[in-house]
């Protein structure tokens, strides 16, 4: 039988492997939980229950963990760590 989804090991998911930073279950990234479903129905659920992606504005939208993540990858300065142009 072929599925869609794999179970992945837990050392995925752990901060350590990923940025060191949390998870983020509403990331723009994130797929719905409908994804790729061909009667509608859920393909993918939060074990607690909280709804995938995006939820605040019921568009996708970057969580601050998103932008948080891009900062990183791209090295960029903290807001802290901002030089006044003056």
């Amino acid at each position: 039988m072929q599925v869609n989804f794999g179970i992945w090991p837990q050392e995925y998911f752990d901060n350590s492997y990923y940025l060191s930073l949390p998870y983020d279950i509403h990331s723009v990234m994130h797929y719905e939980e409908n994804a790729f479903s061909v009667n509608g129905l859920m393909t993918i659920r939060a074990k607690n229950g909280q709804k995938l992606g995006c939820t605040q504005t019921g568009m996708k939208c970057p969580t601050d963990l998103d932008i948080e993540k891009i900062n990183v990858v791209y090295n960029c300065p903290k807001k802290s760590e901002k030089k006044s142009i003056i």
